[in-house]
């Protein structure tokens, strides 16, 4: 006899796209478990199977999000380019793949976090293991020349702020951005005081 199909494995992903789509119309705090059980085609009764309750469902959506994120940017560590190459690409690629949607989830779950301490500490877990994975990048680009001694804590927490800037100010913009020159204009800044000069290590 063979195996009975994981049928959680096939519904979980339906029921968090059709939360995604409830969110976007109604926001976290409107929407009700009754939305998106009609949403996934499903009774309310089922939907509570899988899921316990709304916020159950929005941090499964996070992790959704974010721990491709986390392993993207932790093979940055290892790979080709200088420092600052290495970040910049790695911005441009997450923020050209950025819909209007998806910006709107992102602001939804900030916005979240400030009143919800499960969705506040998931941030801050992310947040953390990101801004360690800029912090070593960072250490990478002083120990081989490219960048002058700072406190790389403080640089990563710089760049990941920039990071939150764009991803949130992108949602709101009514003009269509050029990423590639807006993002390098960016890191000039940046790295323009990171860099080795003559004026900062004389």
């Amino acid at each position: 006899m063979s195996p009975r199909p994981n049928v959680s494995a096939e519904r979980k992903p339906q029921i968090l796209l059709a939360a995604m789509q409830v969110f976007l119309q109604k926001g976290f705090t409107a929407a009700r478990m009754e939305d998106i059980a009609k949403q996934a085609s499903l009774s309310v009764g089922n939907l509570y199977r899988y899921f316990p309750g709304k916020l159950d469902i929005t941090l499964a959506l996070m992790e959704l999000f974010l721990e491709p994120s986390l392993s993207n940017s932790n093979d940055l560590l290892s790979a080709p380019g200088t420092c600052r190459e290495r970040l910049e690409s790695s911005f441009l690629r997450v923020l050209e793949k950025q819909d209007a949607s998806l910006l709107t989830l992102y602001g939804e779950m900030y916005h979240l976090a400030r009143y919800e301490p499960r969705v506040r500490t998931v941030l801050q877990d992310y947040n953390q293991r990101y801004q360690k994975i800029v912090a070593n990048l960072l250490q990478q680009g002083i120990q081989n020349g490219e960048l002058r001694s700072v406190d790389t804590d403080a640089a990563a927490f710089a760049f990941q702020s920039i990071f939150d800037g764009f991803m949130q100010n992108m949602a709101f913009t009514s003009r269509p951005l050029n990423l590639s020159v807006v993002l390098h204009q960016a890191f000039d800044m940046l790295f323009n005081g990171l860099s080795v000069t003559r004026s900062n290590t004389s």
